[in-house]
């Protein structure tokens, strides 16, 4: 059972998606992003580190700037940084992919 609170999040602030898409991650440093794409190829996350990082995420929205975002990412575990890091890039893809498909 998930912990309240702890859906699948997806509502990240739109202005960081429309960076990430023009290549630039500001919420975390290089090592973060090579470090969880590394570990993409080692070793499945469980179910209990896929809630942690759909929880770290909410909380992360809940975030006022990007320096207490920066600071709470660096108070977590490093496999749940690592996953958040997997998930922010993968809705990124899909906000990419729904940018493609808007006509103007």
């Amino acid at each position: 059972m998930k912990p309240e609170g702890c859906a699948p999040a997806t509502a990240l602030a739109e202005d960081l998606l429309q960076m990430g898409s023009a290549g630039v991650h500001p919420l975390f440093e290089a090592r973060w992003i090579r470090r969880a794409f590394e570990r993409l190829n080692h070793a499945p996350w469980s179910s209990k580190q896929v809630v942690d990082a759909h929880c770290a995420l909410r909380r992360l929205s809940r975030q006022r700037s990007l320096v207490r975002m920066r600071a709470y990412l660096s108070t977590l575990p490093e496999d749940t940084v690592d996953l958040v890091v997997f998930l922010y890039f993968r809705r990124l893809d899909a906000f990419m992919d729904q940018a493609d498909r808007t006509l103007h």
